[in-house]
C-alpha cells in the first residue's frame, strides 16, 4: 500500500496536481484579499462621503439663516480625497456616467473645502490685523499725551468714534464671495442616497 501511494506521488500526475492545488489556493488568497481591500476602500468612501455631505449641509444652513455671515463654520470638508487613491479598484463597478459624477463630487468638494480654509484663515488674519492696529492707535495716543488724564481723554475719544454703529467695523470680504460660495454648494449633487451610495454600502457590506 505505501509503494503504491509513494508510486503515485512520484507521478508527473501528482506533481502537476499539487502545481494545480498550490496556483489555485494563491489564486484565491489574491482575489480574498483583493475584496477585502475593495470593501476596506468602499468603507472608507463611504464615511468621506457622508462626512463631506453632512458638513455641506452645514454651511448651507448657516448661510441660509445669515446669507451676508463672515465667519464660517470651522469644518473642513475634504480633508483628503480617498475617491483618487482607491478609484482604479472600483473601475469595473461603475459606468462612465456614475465615475464623472463621483469625480464631480469630489472636484466640488475640493474646491469648497478650499474656499471656506480661505474664508475662515482671512477673517482669522482680518481680526488679528484690527486687534493689532487698535493697540497700535492707542499707543500712538498714550505717548502722544502729557499725562494720565489727557490720555484717558484721548483713548475714549478714540473708542466712542471706533464703536459708533454708523461706522462699519466688519472684516474685509470680497464682493460677491458669500453669494458665490452658496452657488458653489447648491452645484454639488449629493451621491450617497443615489445608486453610486448604495452599490459602494453594498461593496462595504453596509446594505
Amino acid at each position: 500500500m505505501l509503494k503504491i501511494i509513494w508510486d503515485f506521488i512520484n507521478t508527473n500526475f501528482f506533481s502537476a496536481l499539487v502545481t494545480i492545488v498550490g496556483a489555485s489556493f494563491v489564486i484565491y488568497l489574491y482575489k480574498k484579499q483583493k475584496k477585502e481591500q475593495k470593501q476596506r476602500a468602499a468603507i472608507i468612501l463611504v464615511n468621506e462621503i457622508r462626512n463631506i455631505e453632512e458638513s455641506i449641509d452645514i454651511f448651507r444652513d448657516s448661510l441660509r439663516e445669515d446669507p451676508n455671515r463672515l465667519e464660517l463654520p470651522e469644518i473642513t470638508i475634504l480633508s483628503e480625497n480617498n475617491w483618487q487613491k482607491f478609484s482604479d479598484l472600483f473601475s469595473k463597478d461603475f459606468d462612465q456616467d456614475q465615475i464623472r459624477k463621483i469625480n464631480k463630487f469630489y472636484s466640488d468638494a475640493a474646491r469648497l473645502s478650499y474656499i471656506v480654509t480661505n474664508a475662515n484663515n482671512m477673517f482669522i488674519v482680518n481680526v488679528y490685523n484690527r486687534a493689532s492696529a487698535m493697540q497700535q492707535a492707542n499707543i500712538s495716543l498714550i505717548s502722544s499725551s502729557a499725562n494720565i488724564e489727557e490720555a484717558k481723554s484721548k483713548i475714549n475719544t478714540f473708542e466712542n468714534i471706533l464703536f459708533d454703529p454708523n461706522i462699519s467695523k466688519t472684516p474685509y470680504v470680497p464682493q460677491g464671495f458669500n453669494s458665490k460660495l452658496i452657488k458653489y454648494l447648491g452645484d454639488t449633487e449629493p451621491i450617497l442616497l443615489t445608486s453610486i451610495g448604495e452599490k459602494l454600502k453594498k461593496i462595504a457590506n453596509l446594505s
